[in-house]
């Protein structure tokens, strides 16, 4: 089987004896599948994704000057490397692909093929020229296992060599069988036990010790991956992959690739990546992006432009700028930046409304918020409005001297500030604050704690700010129990444990 990867191309002819002069003011053009394969240089041998002789007729649907047409049934014919349809006479101008459905030889929809249409997805009929458009496509499942194996084996072949010793010891690439004692590999399993889909991959270089399914000790991790700097093209050709986690390697590089593929989760941690390619953009799938103690120096600002990400969350990258283009989340619900050089926030939360959790926490510099935080609800287009999502609000180890004024506001529901230079809280401060749950005030040096009047705040912590049970006055807060408020870190790890 072979991959059929996104691409367009155009391709100018001249006129020959096998091929009529196209006269007046239309010109031809041929529709085209190009395969795509990995080779294994050990054995000479081509490992594929999909097998072109499947095709046998395709339909194609396109636009000009905003009118759309589709043509007849073309069949499709050709090699083991190209299959096309015949040249197909059109008017002269600027076209667009809307569409196409691909059918085998049975006329039957090869409904494996998933459309991936370009943002550029246009071609040109110059009068009396004759081009080639290639067909932009995808593999929608894996087939079987065998497609697996041939993957993996890609994998190993480009970052390990063709020494199979420095392979991993769980991949058993001579039995040819992929169960659950590959290391590394998440599957979906059929009703009879058998891998149908790898989902994940988890590339770890450091040893991870879990019991394996004969009960032994071992090393479950595929730590022989440690020093893999580029993660191979060839991991595009894991079609059903949606879970991709690489931690603890020396990988500097994600290729083009990945673009193309269906990844949902993309976790990187202790790695030298400090950049993504620019066809992440392409990535229609990815909602969560985790990146963990990597070698970021500037935000990836290419990931703006993937419209669904959900959850954002960046740990100890030395960013120190954020773009307003995280605008384009519409759908974020939880922005995590922890640990940065940033000084400022972008003020963009009418527009990333959908927002419930946003912590900033060890940003040293950062000591203000965008004004836009303080709005409670946004207008939809065309009238009404829409509350915001946010309740829960993490700043501890910031440059705060006192509680923001943008989140004094109705439905926030926690409030964390550790480790902050506030000196001086108010009764009103607290109070504007009408659905706080939780206020988190920890080392804070704190001239006092004022009497507050709630009927919300059910857990209250003020560690490490030098104050005595006689010192605070929580007679007024009607739902905070004794087994919830803390003044020492005994008090609480007597409640949480340590």
């Amino acid at each position: 089987m072979a991959i059929l990867l996104p691409c367009l191309s155009f391709f100018s002819s001249c006129d020959s004896d096998d091929h009529p002069p196209v006269h007046g003011t239309h010109g031809k053009i041929s529709f085209q599948f190009i395969l795509s394969k990995t080779y294994d240089f050990s054995l000479r041998k081509p490992y594929t994704l999909n097998d072109l002789s499947e095709i046998g007729s395709v339909i194609v649907t396109i636009e000009k000057d905003g009118v759309s047409q589709t043509l007849p049934s073309l069949p499709v014919s050709g090699n083991e490397e190209v299959v096309s349809t015949p040249f197909v006479e059109l008017e002269a101008g600027m076209y667009k692909l809307l569409s196409y459905r691909a059918f085998d030889k049975n006329a039957t929809l090869i409904d494996v093929l998933e459309i991936t249409l370009e943002r550029d997805n246009e071609f040109e009929i110059v009068a009396g020229e004759k081009r080639v458009f290639e067909l932009p496509t995808k593999v929608k499942h894996v087939i079987s296992t065998d497609n697996y194996y041939n993957s993996l084996y890609a994998l190993c072949l480009e970052v390990l060599g063709e020494d199979k010793t420095k392979w991993p010891k769980s991949w058993d690439f001579d039995e040819g069988i992929i169960d659950d004692t590959w290391a590394g590999l998440e599957f979906e399993i059929d009703d009879y036990g058998d891998p149908t889909s790898i989902n994940g991959l988890v590339i770890d270089g450091n040893p991870q010790y879990d019991y394996n399914k004969e009960g032994e000790w071992t090393n479950l991790a595929l730590t022989e991956f440690k020093h893999m700097k580029k993660l191979p093209a060839a991991i595009a050709n894991l079609s059903s992959l949606v879970n991709l986690t690489i931690r603890n390697c020396d990988l500097e590089e994600l290729p083009a690739e990945i673009g193309s593929m269906n990844i949902v989760t993309l976790h990187i941690e202790n790695t030298n990546l400090a950049h993504f390619p620019e066809e992440v953009a392409d990535m229609k799938h990815l909602i969560n992006v985790y990146l963990l103690n990597n070698k970021f120096t500037e935000f990836p600002e290419v990931l703006t432009q993937v419209k669904d990400i959900y959850h954002f969350n960046m740990v100890n990258e030395q960013i120190s700028y954020i773009p307003a283009s995280i605008r384009n989340w519409k759908e974020l619900s939880n922005l995590i930046i922890i640990g940065s050089q940033i000084s400022e926030i972008p003020d963009v939360f009418n527009d990333i409304y959908k927002m419930s959790i946003l912590d900033f926490s060890n940003n040293k510099q950062l000591g203000t918020l965008p004004s836009s935080l303080l709005d409670t609800q946004v207008p939809y287009e065309g009238g009404g409005y829409t509350r915001k999502s946010i309740r829960g609000i993490y700043l501890d180890g910031c440059s705060f001297t006192s509680i923001p004024t943008e989140i004094q506001r109705a439905d926030i529901r926690e409030l964390s500030m550790r480790d902050n230079l506030i000196t001086h809280v108010t009764k009103e401060e607290i109070e504007r604050m009408t659905d706080l749950n939780t206020l988190i005030l920890d080392r804070n040096p704190l001239d006092g704690f004022p009497r507050v009047e709630s009927s919300t705040l059910g857990f209250l912590s003020l560690i490490g700010c030098g104050f005595t049970k006689e010192d605070v006055d929580i007679s007024g807060l009607t739902s905070l129990s004794p087994h919830y408020f803390f003044l020492t870190q005994e008090e609480y790890d007597k409640t949480f444990g340590e």
